[in-house]
């Protein structure tokens, strides 16, 4: 396992502060007497400059942030030394580390006083080589003079960010690791390194008896598209050629033994087939190993495709006063209510492990931190839907920051196998999500999850998501599905991608539509890409708030349809914001091996008391015959005409 040397860029957490809406234009400038004496009016007007700044930021809006900021203006602990005033704001943005990727930011205060705006934010970052999720806490103390930006400090802890996100410190005078075994817990994880390195050796020369010595009898597969196999199952797909792999590497490799269990997160490259067709080559895998008759065989694997994660948006914290604790959190473990959900018959390890199970549904649903906490071992590691890698640190501050809400789960197709102190628990649940500004994330998920018992107490170490798609269409036959799987899985990131652009990234938005785009409003009207950007870089439609549910894909080939319910808060052309709810669809298309979208045409829905009213006209009219009234008042108004 390569351990990285990892910088953190400072432009990964400075877009900390959202602007105030009320806050457009530039702020005037001051007398002498003014700036000397701060009044409450000026110490706002100075929080909005900073939030202004940030905005732009992280929008990468040059202009205007090299516009805030003073001649002289520098910046100080950002690791070089840049020239001042708006050029040093350009040679920092340019040297922004690429290998970050920025998923969002909560600001949990902002203090002014004097010339001085101090902003405390927990960031929430991904570092690209390998997907490791990282969370930061940055303090930011900017001086304003005379209206604009004239100093920016920065405070954090990165060396936590840097643990997080897989490096390691190594003290003057120790020695770095030789790969020698040192412990019985190193001698444990190097046998299961061995056996583990055997089983993908027979993997990659698609050996069925090499790798059937390896499966327990139980043995549970979680594929990429969220399906589910056995033992069977997986040998019988390689002894017919079925699957059958070209190449494989493994890399950050995490292991973790809890006596005769060990837990390997770990990522692949592959090249691989099933059924002729290509499978991911990317991907994040969980497997369970337990030590039987003396040697270590593999009782799990779980796949998850590795995906570029959506960037998210700042957003304000917390509320004032408002403290980690949630109204629901207690002292003690939370307990069940009921057992519903554990079926008769479970052994008492089961039942156990299943009851610690509702009891982390039900704190995540209440957004219960302190219980979460509790539940969490301090060594869990999550696997996320697009493969990336985060820890209880993250998790936790994401649920207490209000980054992440999880309000409506519901588990069901459970599996829990028991290894002494060790269990694995596998779901397929529904879950309704808030991540930033994505809400609405309602999908399908099968999740593995690794309970080891405690002091009594069954703690979580590790879980794992995986998407379930849908099947492919019939009529594009069984050797398709593969391919049709792994596109879905293309097209929904992409979906999830535009509806974070909705919000504030018009020009990665503008990236993602074809040349031959032809868009269709909710109100009929069809423009081209060209018309269309030009009114989105106008900003003429800005879009508050977004829910999307209801999503289907169909894939056919190079082309895949989306259908959805799409809710969203916004305001047209200068006008106050208001509620729309319409229905779209939207066509995609591969071509280079990148997709993009031909085709949108959105249909509004009508209240439900509209609705009631247009069926019940539309009945009346059909009994009376009324061809005119159906035509005009049902089937669309003046824009059809009679005969």
């Amino acid at each position: 396992m390569k351990h990285p040397l990892i910088i953190l860029p400072l432009a990964l957490a400075l877009s900390s502060l959202t602007s105030p809406q009320a806050v457009n234009a530039r702020p005037q400038s001051k007398s002498v007497a003014e700036r000397n004496t701060p009044t409450a009016n000026t110490t706002e007007r100075n929080k909005a400059l900073v939030a202004r700044w940030a905005d732009a930021i992280w929008n990468k809006d040059l202009a205007v942030a090299q516009a805030l900021v003073t001649d002289d203006w520098v910046i100080h602990g950002a690791g070089a030394n840049y020239s001042r005033g708006p050029e040093g704001v350009k040679e920092w943005q340019s040297a922004v580390d690429s290998n970050w990727n920025y998923g969002g930011s909560m600001t949990d205060d902002v203090i002014a006083e004097g010339d001085k705006v101090a902003g405390r934010t927990t960031v929430f970052a991904m570092y690209k080589p390998n997907h490791r999720s990282t969370v930061t806490s940055v303090i930011f103390i900017y001086r304003i003079a005379d209206g604009k930006i004239a100093e920016v400090w920065r405070v954090a802890n990165y060396v936590s960010t840097y643990l997080q996100a897989g490096a390691r410190i190594i003290m003057p005078g120790a020695k770095a690791d030789t790969g020698q075994t040192t412990s019985a817990k190193t001698q444990a994880e190097q046998e299961v390194l061995k056996a583990k390195q055997e089983f993908d050796d027979a993997a990659l020369r698609n050996d069925a008896d090499g790798r059937a010595r390896f499966y327990v009898d139980d043995y549970v597969a979680v594929y990429n598209d969220g399906t589910l196999g056995d033992k069977a199952k997986q040998l019988e797909r390689v002894r017919s050629g079925r699957l059958r792999f070209l190449a494989r590497t493994e890399e950050d490799v995490i292991v973790r033994v809890y006596g005769d269990t060990a837990v390997v997160i770990e990522r692949r490259k592959q090249t691989a087939t099933f059924d002729g067709q290509p499978r991911p080559s990317d991907v994040r895998a969980t497997e369970v190993w337990v030590k039987r008759e003396g040697g270590w065989r593999l009782a799990s694997t779980s796949i998850t495709p590795v995906q570029e994660p959506v960037p998210g948006p700042s957003l304000p914290g917390r509320a004032v006063g408002q403290t980690a604790r949630t109204e629901n959190s207690v002292n003690e473990p939370v307990r069940a209510e009921t057992g519903e959900g554990i079926p008769n018959g479970a052994s008492q390890a089961e039942r156990e492990v299943l009851r610690a199970a509702q009891e982390e549904d039900e704190a995540t649903r209440r957004n219960d931190v302190d219980a979460l906490a509790r539940i969490y071992g301090d060594d869990y590691l999550f696997v996320t839907y697009a493969g990336s890698v985060t820890n209880k640190e993250y998790q936790v501050e994401a649920f207490r920051s209000g980054f992440m809400r999880i309000p409506a789960r519901t588990p069901e197709d459970v599996i829990v196998r028991v290894y002494g102190d060790t269990a694995v628990k596998i779901t397929r649940r529904k879950q309704t999500a808030t991540v930033g500004l994505r809400s609405g994330v309602n999908r399908e998920q099968r999740v593995t999850s690794v309970w080891v018992k405690r002091r009594g107490q069954w703690q979580l170490v590790s879980g794992q998501v995986t998407p379930i798609l849908e099947p492919a269409p019939a009529q594009m036959g069984s050797n398709n599905a593969s391919a049709a799987s792994q596109a879905q899985q293309e097209v929904l990131a992409l979906e999830e991608q535009m509806e974070t652009f909705q919000r504030s990234d018009s020009e990665a938005r503008i990236a993602l539509w074809a040349e031959d785009l032809v868009y269709i409003g909710n109100n009929g009207v069809a423009h081209g890409k060209t018309s269309h950007a030009r009114a989105v870089s106008a900003g003429e439609v800005k879009t508050e708030s977004l829910e999307v549910t209801e999503r289907k894909i169909r894939v056919y080939g190079d082309v895949a349809l989306v259908t959805a319910l799409e809710r969203m808060r916004a305001s047209f052309h200068g006008k106050e914001a208001r509620d729309v709810v319409q229905r779209y669809t939207r066509v995609w298309v591969r071509r280079n091996a990148k997709w993009q979208v031909v085709s949108f045409q959105a249909t509004k829905v009508e209240d439900e008391a509209a609705i009631r009213k247009i069926v019940a006209d539309g009945t009346d009219a059909w009994n009376r015959r009324d061809a005119k009234s159906l035509a005009r008042g049902v089937l669309g108004g003046p824009s059809l005409r009679e005969p």
